[in-house]
């Protein structure tokens, strides 16, 4: 298996094993990573995310993590560049940040105003530089219930882009029709909605303005988008949206994205997914591809949630590979009490196995006949309060034609919750995850297991 922590060379798979380290530089942390955004330059990749964790890649899908020095804490973080300066701003009125590189250091460029010179306190702010160089700010106001929808401010030049030259023009809001806005999870509140995080695309002279609703607590949160002639609208509902949502698999409630180039020339969506083991909003990274189609029309391929070619391998799209380990015949060197291991594989992440001990502990999937096994995915259980956010795991992934004689493979060490890679090829009946070791004191958990091959 190669390095199963950081991509291999040929597939990535969902979610991706972007670890949270906001906690301590250096540090491993398993936990929520939410509401990115990504953006070129350079020829280099980067990510920033709540938390004001800033991640750096090639290709979209190897990220490094890189420290970033902020006084203040950035949640719904948007950067843009604009005449080789950086702009950075975030929920809560932290105002606006500006620095001469992508990662820093950042300074206070002065409060986010209004037309009037009033503090605006916007949330889920979007910069937009149009061709023209018209900076552009997509937001919604930031309090209350967010039915509101989604506003969009030109700013002033004059001001270092920290005032308003006008009015706020409303774009588009909650409307009850489109059921997926509504809040719940299954849309039973029509009195209630979160219409957020905007992201412009422009393409083809259209401007296709996205945003995300019901709510990112929710399996139904989705993304939608309306398109416009003007970056100001008025704008027109796509009434193909929800355009990037859940299908019942193990992803739910993909939102709050950003679109970019990748390194092939095709767009690709990065988006957040919900979890919700740690807590309501808990949340992890993925990845697909985005693009046009022949109308003109913006499309989104996910969320998948099986392996796929990197941007920069020469293949596009699915890696034609299936799980071939859901709800198979697991085995466990021991369980905790109502932790069997039959949820190890049950394709759902509110579930998991956890040993009856820490230490060394394994799994064993039979697979139920020989397969070409290609890929595994590793999404272990998350134990913050146990300590288990400092510390990874030391793990083997080990085959067999029978369940007697195994091929080991090589020791990896996790650096957070998630691990993939590709296995060398051959045929197996059963795939054992062999647990070296963990966090010290917490038994061993793993919240799915999943096998990926051919037959």
């Amino acid at each position: 298996m190669a390095d199963p922590d950081h991509l291999t060379a040929a597939t990535w798979c969902n979610p991706l094993p972007v670890p949270n380290l906001g906690a301590g530089e250096g540090r491993r942390l398993f936990g929520s990573l939410a509401d990115p955004t990504v953006f070129r330059h350079g020829g280099r990749y980067y990510l920033y995310a709540s938390g004001c964790q800033a991640w750096v890649s090639e290709d979209l899908v190897h990220w490094e993590y890189r420290k970033v020095e902020l006084p203040v804490t950035v949640v719904g973080p948007s950067i843009v560049e604009h005449a080789g300066v950086f702009y950075l701003s975030g929920n809560g009125g932290i105002g606006m940040w500006r620095s001469a590189g992508p990662l820093g250091p950042w300074q206070r460029a002065g409060d986010l105003l209004d037309h009037q010179g009033r503090k605006v306190f916007w949330a889920d702010l979007m910069f937009f530089v149009d061709d023209d160089g018209t900076f552009y700010c997509y937001h919604h106001p930031g309090s209350g219930v967010g039915a509101d929808g989604i506003y969009v401010d030109v700013l002033d030049p004059e001001s270092g882009f920290t005032r308003a030259k006008g009015p706020s023009i409303r774009c588009f809001g909650y409307v009850p029709a489109h059921t997926w806005e509504r809040w719940g999870a299954f849309h039973e509140h029509a009195d209630v909605a979160w219409i957020e995080s905007p992201w412009m695309t422009k393409h083809g002279g259209r401007y296709h303005l996205q945003y995300s609703a019901c709510g990112t607590e929710w399996n139904g949160y989705a993304v939608g988008v309306y398109t416009a002639k003007k970056p100001a609208g008025p704008f027109v509902y796509d009434d193909r949206s929800p355009v990037l949502a859940a299908t019942g698999g193990l992803l739910r409630g993909p939102g709050h994205h950003a679109v970019v180039e990748s390194p092939g020339g095709e767009l690709r969506v990065l988006y957040h997914v919900l979890f919700r083991n740690a807590g309501k909003f808990d949340r992890r990274l993925a990845l697909d591809r985005a693009g046009f189609d022949s109308r003109g029309r913006l499309v989104f391929h996910g969320p998948t949630e099986t392996p796929q070619w990197v941007p920069r391998s020469g293949s596009r799209g699915d890696a034609g590979l299936v799980p071939v380990s859901v709800d198979k015949e697991m085995r466990a060197s021991s369980s905790a009490p109502g932790r069997s291991a039959a949820y190890a594989n049950d394709h759902n992440v509110r579930t998991w196995w956890r040993a009856a001990r820490p230490g060394p502990a394994w799994l064993d999937v039979d697979l139920a006949a020989s397969f070409r096994v290609e890929a595994v995915r590793v999404i272990f259980a998350n134990d913050e309060r146990a300590g288990a956010s400092r510390t990874g795991y030391r793990f083997r992934v080990e085959t067999s034609p029978d369940g007697a004689v195994w091929a080991k493979g090589t020791e990896h060490e996790s650096h957070g919750d998630i691990a993939y890679g590709e296995l060398p090829r051959g045929r197996a009946r059963h795939v054992r995850l062999a647990i070296v070791s963990g966090p010290p004191g917490v038994s061993p958990g793993v919240v799915e297991l999943t096998v990926f091959g051919r037959q």
